[in-house]
Protein backbone atom coordinates (compact mmCIF):
# COMPACT_ATOMS: atom_id res chain seq x y z
CA UNK A 1 0.00 0.00 0.00
CA UNK A 2 1.46 3.32 -1.05
CA UNK A 3 1.89 6.38 1.13
CA UNK A 4 -0.85 8.29 -0.69
CA UNK A 5 -3.31 5.45 -0.13
CA UNK A 6 -2.52 5.33 3.57
CA UNK A 7 -2.92 9.08 3.76
CA UNK A 8 -6.34 8.92 2.08
CA UNK A 9 -7.51 6.14 4.38
CA UNK A 10 -6.29 8.05 7.44
CA UNK A 11 -8.27 11.13 6.37
CA UNK A 12 -11.42 9.04 5.90
CA UNK A 13 -11.05 7.38 9.29
CA UNK A 14 -10.50 10.76 10.96
CA UNK A 15 -13.60 12.18 9.25
CA UNK A 16 -15.71 9.18 10.30
CA UNK A 17 -14.55 9.59 13.87
CA UNK A 18 -15.47 13.28 13.88
CA UNK A 19 -18.95 12.79 12.35
CA UNK A 20 -19.89 9.72 14.50
CA UNK A 21 -21.10 7.58 11.59
CA UNK A 22 -22.41 4.09 12.31
CA UNK A 23 -20.57 1.72 9.97
CA UNK A 24 -22.57 -1.41 8.99
CA UNK A 25 -19.81 -3.28 7.16
CA UNK A 26 -16.04 -3.16 7.19
CA UNK A 27 -13.51 -4.34 4.59
CA UNK A 28 -10.50 -6.56 5.36
CA UNK A 29 -8.42 -3.36 5.52
CA UNK A 30 -10.72 -2.03 8.29
CA UNK A 31 -11.83 0.75 5.94
CA UNK A 32 -15.42 1.78 6.74
CA UNK A 33 -17.90 1.65 3.89
CA UNK A 34 -19.44 5.07 3.84
CA UNK A 35 -23.28 5.22 3.80
CA UNK A 36 -24.69 8.16 1.86
CA UNK A 37 -28.18 9.47 1.20
CA UNK A 38 -30.20 8.18 -1.73
CA UNK A 39 -31.22 11.68 -2.70
CA UNK A 40 -28.52 13.48 -4.61
CA UNK A 41 -27.20 16.66 -3.10
CA UNK A 42 -26.97 19.79 -5.18
CA UNK A 43 -24.00 19.67 -7.52
CA UNK A 44 -23.44 15.92 -7.05
CA UNK A 45 -24.00 13.19 -9.60
CA UNK A 46 -26.35 10.39 -8.57
CA UNK A 47 -26.97 7.44 -10.89
CA UNK A 48 -29.58 4.68 -10.90
CA UNK A 49 -27.20 2.11 -9.44
CA UNK A 50 -26.35 4.44 -6.57
CA UNK A 51 -30.05 4.99 -5.79
CA UNK A 52 -30.57 1.23 -5.56
CA UNK A 53 -27.61 0.54 -3.28
CA UNK A 54 -27.49 3.81 -1.39
CA UNK A 55 -23.98 4.46 -2.72
CA UNK A 56 -23.10 7.88 -4.03
CA UNK A 57 -21.31 8.17 -7.38
CA UNK A 58 -19.00 11.13 -7.55
CA UNK A 59 -19.41 11.19 -11.34
CA UNK A 60 -17.26 13.55 -13.43
CA UNK A 61 -15.29 14.64 -10.36
CA UNK A 62 -13.46 11.30 -10.29
CA UNK A 63 -14.33 9.73 -13.65
CA UNK A 64 -12.21 10.53 -16.68
CA UNK A 65 -14.37 10.78 -19.80
CA UNK A 66 -11.60 9.69 -22.16
CA UNK A 67 -11.29 6.01 -21.17
CA UNK A 68 -9.26 4.03 -20.49
CA UNK A 69 -6.34 5.56 -18.54
CA UNK A 70 -3.34 3.32 -17.97
CA UNK A 71 -1.61 5.46 -15.34
CA UNK A 72 -2.21 4.33 -11.79
CA UNK A 73 -0.61 7.48 -10.37
CA UNK A 74 -3.48 9.62 -11.68
CA UNK A 75 -6.07 7.47 -9.96
CA UNK A 76 -4.06 7.50 -6.73
CA UNK A 77 -3.95 11.29 -6.78
CA UNK A 78 -7.69 11.41 -7.35
CA UNK A 79 -8.17 8.99 -4.44
CA UNK A 80 -6.52 11.40 -2.00
CA UNK A 81 -8.06 14.54 -3.51
CA UNK A 82 -11.55 13.05 -3.50
CA UNK A 83 -11.21 12.08 0.14
CA UNK A 84 -10.66 15.77 0.94
CA UNK A 85 -13.66 16.78 -1.17
CA UNK A 86 -15.87 14.13 0.39
CA UNK A 87 -14.89 15.29 3.87
CA UNK A 88 -15.70 18.93 3.06
CA UNK A 89 -18.98 18.26 1.19
CA UNK A 90 -20.56 16.05 3.83
CA UNK A 91 -19.26 17.68 7.02
CA UNK A 92 -22.08 18.62 9.35
CA UNK A 93 -24.74 16.50 7.58
CA UNK A 94 -26.76 13.80 9.29
CA UNK A 95 -25.43 10.40 8.20
CA UNK A 96 -27.18 8.21 10.73
CA UNK A 97 -28.63 4.87 9.50
CA UNK A 98 -32.23 6.03 10.07
CA UNK A 99 -31.86 8.72 7.43
CA UNK A 100 -30.10 6.43 4.96
CA UNK A 101 -32.80 3.74 5.30
CA UNK A 102 -30.89 0.79 4.00
CA UNK A 103 -29.92 -2.55 5.43
CA UNK A 104 -26.60 -4.30 5.33
CA UNK A 105 -27.81 -6.59 2.55
CA UNK A 106 -27.80 -3.73 0.07
CA UNK A 107 -24.12 -3.04 0.65
CA UNK A 108 -21.51 -4.41 -1.77
CA UNK A 109 -19.38 -7.32 -0.62
CA UNK A 110 -16.47 -6.35 1.57
CA UNK A 111 -13.03 -6.11 0.01
CA UNK A 112 -11.17 -3.95 -2.47
CA UNK A 113 -14.10 -3.87 -4.92
CA UNK A 114 -16.54 -2.74 -2.25
CA UNK A 115 -14.22 0.03 -1.06
CA UNK A 116 -13.93 1.43 -4.58
CA UNK A 117 -17.66 1.08 -5.17
CA UNK A 118 -18.52 2.78 -1.92
CA UNK A 119 -16.08 5.67 -2.05
CA UNK A 120 -16.09 6.35 -5.78
CA UNK A 121 -19.16 4.51 -7.04
CA UNK A 122 -17.12 2.17 -9.24
CA UNK A 123 -17.56 -1.48 -10.07
CA UNK A 124 -15.49 -4.12 -11.85
CA UNK A 125 -16.21 -4.68 -15.54
CA UNK A 126 -14.58 -6.01 -18.68
CA UNK A 127 -12.22 -3.73 -20.56
CA UNK A 128 -12.86 -2.82 -24.15
CA UNK A 129 -9.15 -3.19 -24.84
CA UNK A 130 -6.86 -6.19 -24.49
CA UNK A 131 -5.92 -5.48 -20.86
CA UNK A 132 -6.83 -7.58 -17.86
CA UNK A 133 -9.54 -5.53 -16.24
CA UNK A 134 -10.69 -2.02 -15.48
CA UNK A 135 -13.05 -0.35 -13.06
CA UNK A 136 -16.16 1.39 -14.39
CA UNK A 137 -18.09 4.11 -12.64
CA UNK A 138 -21.83 3.87 -12.31
CA UNK A 139 -22.08 6.83 -14.69
CA UNK A 140 -20.45 4.72 -17.42
CA UNK A 141 -16.87 6.00 -17.39
CA UNK A 142 -13.89 3.67 -17.33
CA UNK A 143 -10.47 3.84 -15.75
CA UNK A 144 -7.87 1.13 -15.29
CA UNK A 145 -7.57 -1.03 -12.22
CA UNK A 146 -5.60 0.37 -9.34
CA UNK A 147 -3.12 -2.14 -7.95
CA UNK A 148 -2.44 -1.59 -4.27
CA UNK A 149 -0.71 -4.95 -3.76
CA UNK A 150 1.95 -5.42 -1.15
CA UNK A 151 5.15 -6.90 -2.56
CA UNK A 152 6.30 -9.71 -0.28
CA UNK A 153 10.00 -10.58 -0.43
CA UNK A 154 10.55 -12.68 2.65
CA UNK A 155 12.87 -15.57 3.34
CA UNK A 156 10.73 -18.01 1.39
CA UNK A 157 10.88 -15.73 -1.65
CA UNK A 158 14.67 -15.61 -1.68
CA UNK A 159 14.99 -19.35 -0.99
CA UNK A 160 12.90 -20.15 -4.05
CA UNK A 161 14.37 -17.40 -6.23
CA UNK A 162 16.11 -18.70 -9.33
CA UNK A 163 18.43 -16.44 -11.29
CA UNK A 164 18.26 -16.29 -15.06
CA UNK A 165 20.94 -17.72 -17.28
CA UNK A 166 24.14 -15.69 -17.44
CA UNK A 167 23.88 -14.66 -21.08
CA UNK A 168 20.24 -13.72 -20.56
CA UNK A 169 21.20 -11.53 -17.58
CA UNK A 170 23.90 -9.88 -19.68
CA UNK A 171 21.42 -9.21 -22.47
CA UNK A 172 23.36 -11.26 -25.03
CA UNK A 173 20.86 -14.05 -25.75
CA UNK A 174 17.20 -14.08 -26.66
CA UNK A 175 16.26 -17.09 -24.51
CA UNK A 176 12.66 -17.05 -25.71
CA UNK A 177 13.73 -17.54 -29.32
CA UNK A 178 16.60 -19.88 -28.47
CA UNK A 179 14.36 -22.28 -26.57
CA UNK A 180 12.09 -22.69 -29.59
CA UNK A 181 15.03 -23.18 -31.93
CA UNK A 182 16.70 -25.73 -29.68
CA UNK A 183 13.78 -27.90 -28.56
CA UNK A 184 13.40 -31.11 -30.58
CA UNK A 185 10.49 -33.51 -31.03
CA UNK A 186 10.77 -36.61 -28.84
CA UNK A 187 9.92 -38.93 -31.72
CA UNK A 188 13.12 -37.86 -33.50
CA UNK A 189 15.26 -39.58 -30.86
CA UNK A 190 18.14 -37.17 -30.22
CA UNK A 191 18.40 -36.01 -33.82
CA UNK A 192 20.54 -32.85 -33.74
CA UNK A 193 18.79 -29.59 -34.55
CA UNK A 194 21.23 -27.13 -36.09
CA UNK A 195 21.06 -23.34 -36.00
CA UNK A 196 22.59 -20.82 -38.37
CA UNK A 197 23.93 -17.85 -36.41
CA UNK A 198 25.06 -14.57 -37.97
CA UNK A 199 27.12 -12.38 -35.67
CA UNK A 200 27.32 -8.80 -36.95
CA UNK A 201 29.99 -7.08 -34.86
CA UNK A 202 33.37 -5.49 -35.51
CA UNK A 203 34.51 -9.05 -36.25
CA UNK A 204 31.56 -10.57 -38.07
CA UNK A 205 31.26 -14.33 -38.12
CA UNK A 206 28.94 -17.14 -39.13
CA UNK A 207 28.48 -20.19 -36.92
CA UNK A 208 26.59 -23.45 -37.00
CA UNK A 209 26.08 -24.83 -33.46
CA UNK A 210 24.20 -27.89 -32.30
CA UNK A 211 22.75 -28.07 -28.76
CA UNK A 212 23.88 -30.81 -26.41
CA UNK A 213 23.41 -31.33 -22.68
CA UNK A 214 26.58 -29.43 -21.77
CA UNK A 215 25.73 -26.50 -24.05
CA UNK A 216 26.17 -25.54 -27.70
CA UNK A 217 28.80 -27.41 -29.69
CA UNK A 218 30.09 -25.43 -32.67
CA UNK A 219 30.10 -27.70 -35.72
CA UNK A 220 31.52 -25.16 -38.15
CA UNK A 221 32.41 -21.48 -38.21
CA UNK A 222 33.83 -18.82 -40.52
CA UNK A 223 35.10 -15.29 -39.94
CA UNK A 224 35.29 -12.13 -41.97
CA UNK A 225 39.05 -11.85 -41.44
CA UNK A 226 39.41 -14.90 -43.70
CA UNK A 227 37.98 -13.02 -46.71
CA UNK A 228 41.26 -11.26 -47.68
CA UNK A 229 42.57 -14.71 -48.58
CA UNK A 230 39.88 -14.83 -51.29
CA UNK A 231 40.51 -11.32 -52.57
CA UNK A 232 38.09 -9.23 -50.45
CA UNK A 233 40.34 -6.90 -48.49
CA UNK A 234 37.94 -4.10 -47.51
CA UNK A 235 34.32 -3.71 -46.47
CA UNK A 236 34.40 -6.71 -44.17
CA UNK A 237 31.33 -5.76 -42.12
CA UNK A 238 28.76 -4.87 -44.79
CA UNK A 239 25.92 -6.85 -46.40
CA UNK A 240 28.24 -8.24 -49.09
CA UNK A 241 30.78 -9.48 -46.55
CA UNK A 242 28.01 -11.19 -44.55
CA UNK A 243 26.99 -13.01 -47.75
CA UNK A 244 30.58 -14.13 -48.46
CA UNK A 245 31.21 -15.24 -44.87
CA UNK A 246 28.08 -17.42 -44.81
CA UNK A 247 28.88 -18.81 -48.26
CA UNK A 248 32.27 -19.83 -46.90
CA UNK A 249 30.58 -21.47 -43.91
CA UNK A 250 28.25 -23.54 -46.10
CA UNK A 251 31.00 -24.77 -48.41
CA UNK A 252 33.31 -25.53 -45.47
CA UNK A 253 30.55 -27.58 -43.81
CA UNK A 254 29.87 -29.65 -46.94
CA UNK A 255 33.60 -30.18 -47.43
CA UNK A 256 33.85 -31.50 -43.87
CA UNK A 257 30.98 -33.96 -44.34
CA UNK A 258 32.07 -34.99 -47.83
CA UNK A 259 28.97 -33.56 -49.53
CA UNK A 260 30.61 -30.78 -51.51
CA UNK A 261 30.05 -32.42 -54.90
CA UNK A 262 26.48 -33.51 -54.11
CA UNK A 263 25.12 -30.08 -53.14
CA UNK A 264 26.91 -27.35 -55.05
CA UNK A 265 24.37 -24.64 -54.28
CA UNK A 266 23.75 -21.71 -56.58
CA UNK A 267 26.84 -21.16 -58.68
CA UNK A 268 25.80 -17.84 -60.27
CA UNK A 269 24.50 -15.04 -58.06
CA UNK A 270 21.07 -13.84 -59.24
CA UNK A 271 19.52 -12.39 -56.07
CA UNK A 272 16.31 -14.32 -56.70
CA UNK A 273 14.73 -16.86 -54.35
CA UNK A 274 16.56 -20.17 -54.17
CA UNK A 275 15.74 -23.26 -52.10
CA UNK A 276 17.77 -26.45 -51.84
CA UNK A 277 16.00 -29.74 -52.49
CA UNK A 278 17.12 -33.19 -51.37
CA UNK A 279 18.52 -35.48 -54.06
CA UNK A 280 17.24 -39.04 -54.36
CA UNK A 281 19.57 -41.87 -53.32
CA UNK A 282 21.83 -39.29 -51.67
CA UNK A 283 22.06 -37.83 -48.18
CA UNK A 284 19.31 -35.29 -47.55
CA UNK A 285 19.89 -31.58 -47.70
CA UNK A 286 21.53 -30.14 -44.60
CA UNK A 287 18.70 -28.38 -42.74
CA UNK A 288 19.25 -25.67 -40.15
CA UNK A 289 17.32 -22.67 -38.83
CA UNK A 290 18.25 -19.00 -38.75
CA UNK A 291 18.87 -17.47 -35.34
CA UNK A 292 19.00 -13.68 -35.56
CA UNK A 293 19.78 -13.15 -31.88
CA UNK A 294 19.25 -9.58 -30.70
CA UNK A 295 19.55 -8.07 -34.18
CA UNK A 296 16.68 -5.97 -35.50
CA UNK A 297 15.12 -8.09 -38.25
CA UNK A 298 14.38 -5.16 -40.54
CA UNK A 299 14.39 -5.26 -44.32
CA UNK A 300 17.94 -5.30 -45.64
CA UNK A 301 19.59 -6.24 -42.35
CA UNK A 302 23.00 -7.89 -42.68
CA UNK A 303 21.61 -10.96 -40.93
CA UNK A 304 19.61 -11.72 -44.06
CA UNK A 305 22.71 -11.26 -46.19
CA UNK A 306 24.22 -14.10 -44.18
CA UNK A 307 21.03 -16.10 -44.66
CA UNK A 308 21.17 -15.67 -48.44
CA UNK A 309 24.84 -16.64 -48.54
CA UNK A 310 24.20 -19.85 -46.59
CA UNK A 311 21.24 -20.79 -48.82
CA UNK A 312 23.23 -20.12 -52.01
CA UNK A 313 25.99 -22.24 -50.51
CA UNK A 314 23.68 -25.26 -50.32
CA UNK A 315 22.13 -25.17 -46.84
CA UNK A 316 18.40 -25.74 -46.50
CA UNK A 317 17.05 -22.91 -44.32
CA UNK A 318 13.29 -22.21 -44.20
CA UNK A 319 12.82 -18.55 -45.11
CA UNK A 320 10.90 -16.04 -47.18
CA UNK A 321 12.03 -13.09 -49.28
CA UNK A 322 10.18 -10.44 -47.27
CA UNK A 323 13.31 -9.09 -45.56
CA UNK A 324 15.67 -9.13 -48.52
CA UNK A 325 16.58 -5.79 -50.15
CA UNK A 326 14.32 -5.12 -53.11
CA UNK A 327 11.16 -6.67 -51.69
CA UNK A 328 7.97 -4.75 -52.50
CA UNK A 329 5.32 -5.04 -49.77
CA UNK A 330 2.51 -3.95 -52.09
CA UNK A 331 3.12 -6.38 -54.93
CA UNK A 332 4.61 -8.95 -52.49
CA UNK A 333 7.42 -9.71 -54.92
CA UNK A 334 11.16 -9.24 -54.76
CA UNK A 335 13.19 -7.31 -57.29
CA UNK A 336 16.06 -9.73 -57.87
CA UNK A 337 18.21 -7.10 -59.58
CA UNK A 338 18.15 -4.81 -56.53
CA UNK A 339 19.05 -7.73 -54.27
CA UNK A 340 21.89 -8.75 -56.58
CA UNK A 341 23.34 -5.23 -56.44
CA UNK A 342 23.52 -5.45 -52.65
CA UNK A 343 25.18 -8.87 -52.82
CA UNK A 344 27.78 -7.65 -55.33
CA UNK A 345 28.42 -4.40 -53.42
CA UNK A 346 27.02 -2.13 -56.12
CA UNK A 347 25.11 0.04 -53.64
CA UNK A 348 28.42 0.98 -51.96
CA UNK A 349 30.10 1.35 -55.37
CA UNK A 350 27.43 3.78 -56.59
CA UNK A 351 27.82 5.90 -53.46
CA UNK A 352 31.59 5.84 -53.81
CA UNK A 353 31.34 6.98 -57.44
CA UNK A 354 29.00 9.80 -56.45
CA UNK A 355 31.41 11.07 -53.78
CA UNK A 356 34.36 10.95 -56.18
CA UNK A 357 32.52 13.23 -58.60
CA UNK A 358 30.75 15.53 -56.15
CA UNK A 359 32.55 15.49 -52.77
CA UNK A 360 36.09 14.27 -53.06
CA UNK A 361 37.07 15.19 -49.50
CA UNK A 362 34.16 13.21 -48.10
CA UNK A 363 35.16 10.26 -50.27
CA UNK A 364 38.62 10.23 -48.71
CA UNK A 365 37.05 10.04 -45.26
CA UNK A 366 34.40 7.39 -45.91
CA UNK A 367 36.36 5.17 -48.32
CA UNK A 368 39.90 5.68 -47.04
CA UNK A 369 40.56 1.94 -46.76
CA UNK A 370 39.24 1.36 -50.29
CA UNK A 371 41.65 4.00 -51.60
CA UNK A 372 44.51 2.53 -49.55
CA UNK A 373 43.92 -0.96 -51.05
CA UNK A 374 43.39 0.42 -54.60
CA UNK A 375 39.73 -0.64 -54.76
CA UNK A 376 37.77 1.33 -57.36
CA UNK A 377 33.97 1.66 -57.69
CA UNK A 378 34.10 -1.16 -60.25
CA UNK A 379 34.31 -3.84 -57.56
CA UNK A 380 31.91 -6.42 -58.98
CA UNK A 381 34.76 -8.45 -60.48
CA UNK A 382 36.44 -8.63 -57.07
CA UNK A 383 33.37 -10.27 -55.53
CA UNK A 384 32.86 -12.59 -58.51
CA UNK A 385 36.40 -13.91 -58.05
CA UNK A 386 35.78 -14.37 -54.32
CA UNK A 387 32.54 -16.31 -54.94
CA UNK A 388 34.42 -18.59 -57.33
CA UNK A 389 37.45 -19.04 -55.05
CA UNK A 390 35.51 -19.93 -51.89
CA UNK A 391 34.13 -23.32 -53.13
CA UNK A 392 37.54 -24.29 -54.51
CA UNK A 393 39.33 -24.04 -51.16
CA UNK A 394 36.98 -23.58 -48.19
CA UNK A 395 39.28 -25.35 -45.72
CA UNK A 396 40.34 -23.37 -42.69
CA UNK A 397 44.10 -22.99 -42.54
CA UNK A 398 45.48 -23.08 -39.04
CA UNK A 399 48.29 -20.69 -38.30
CA UNK A 400 51.54 -22.38 -37.23
CA UNK A 401 52.22 -22.11 -33.56
CA UNK A 402 55.06 -19.79 -32.68
CA UNK A 403 57.80 -21.30 -30.56
CA UNK A 404 58.20 -19.08 -27.54
CA UNK A 405 61.71 -18.99 -26.10
CA UNK A 406 61.56 -18.71 -22.35
CA UNK A 407 63.49 -15.84 -20.85
CA UNK A 408 65.01 -15.61 -17.41
CA UNK A 409 64.77 -12.19 -15.79
CA UNK A 410 66.58 -12.94 -12.49
CA UNK A 411 70.33 -12.20 -12.22
CA UNK A 412 72.51 -15.35 -12.14
CA UNK A 413 74.91 -15.95 -9.28
CA UNK A 414 78.47 -14.62 -9.59
CA UNK A 415 81.54 -16.79 -9.23
CA UNK A 416 84.42 -15.95 -6.86
CA UNK A 417 86.63 -14.64 -9.68
CA UNK A 418 83.81 -12.37 -10.88
CA UNK A 419 83.25 -11.04 -7.38
CA UNK A 420 86.98 -10.18 -6.91
CA UNK A 421 87.10 -8.57 -10.32
CA UNK A 422 84.02 -6.48 -9.46
CA UNK A 423 85.75 -5.25 -6.26
CA UNK A 424 88.89 -4.30 -8.22
CA UNK A 425 86.78 -2.38 -10.74
CA UNK A 426 85.08 -0.44 -7.97
CA UNK A 427 88.44 0.44 -6.41
CA UNK A 428 89.81 1.65 -9.71
CA UNK A 429 86.68 3.70 -10.32
CA UNK A 430 86.96 5.34 -6.91
CA UNK A 431 90.64 6.18 -7.38
CA UNK A 432 89.96 7.74 -10.75
CA UNK A 433 87.17 9.82 -9.26
CA UNK A 434 89.37 11.11 -6.39
CA UNK A 435 92.22 11.86 -8.76
CA UNK A 436 89.89 13.92 -10.89
CA UNK A 437 88.93 15.94 -7.79
CA UNK A 438 92.62 16.79 -7.13
CA UNK A 439 93.36 14.65 -4.07
CA UNK A 440 96.93 13.53 -3.39
CA UNK A 441 97.82 9.86 -3.63
CA UNK A 442 98.21 9.36 0.15
CA UNK A 443 94.83 10.92 0.89
CA UNK A 444 93.31 8.91 -1.93
CA UNK A 445 94.58 5.68 -0.37
CA UNK A 446 93.26 6.69 3.06
CA UNK A 447 89.86 7.53 1.61
CA UNK A 448 89.73 4.29 -0.33
CA UNK A 449 90.58 2.31 2.84
CA UNK A 450 87.98 4.27 4.78
CA UNK A 451 85.39 3.36 2.19
CA UNK A 452 86.34 -0.29 2.47
CA UNK A 453 86.03 -0.16 6.27
CA UNK A 454 82.61 1.42 6.05
CA UNK A 455 81.44 -1.25 3.60
CA UNK A 456 82.80 -4.03 5.78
Amino acid sequence: MTLKTKKGIAILLFWIKETDITVPVQSPWNIPLLPVKKTGASGSHVSDSSRETGVRCLGPEICIHQPPIGRDSLVKKEWTAQAHRLMQDTRGKDHSPRNNQHDSGNWPSSGYSSVLHTIFGVARTKCRRACRSVWSCSCGCLFHRIGFVKIVKNKAYFKRYQVRFRRQREGKTDSYARKRLVIQDKNKYNTPKYRKIVRVTERSSARLPVPIIEGDMIVCTSYEHELPKYGVKVGLTNYTAAYCTSLLLARRLFNRFGMGKIYEGQVEVTGDEYNVESIDSQPGAFTCYLYAGLAQTTTGNKVFGGLKGAVDGGLSIPHSTKRFPGYDSESKEINAEVHRKHIMGQNAADHMGYLIEEEEEEDKKQFSQYIKNNVTPDMEEMYKKAHAAIPENPVYEKKPKRKVKKKRWNRPKMSLVQKKDRVAQKKASLMAHLKALGYKEEIMLKKSRHKEVIKL
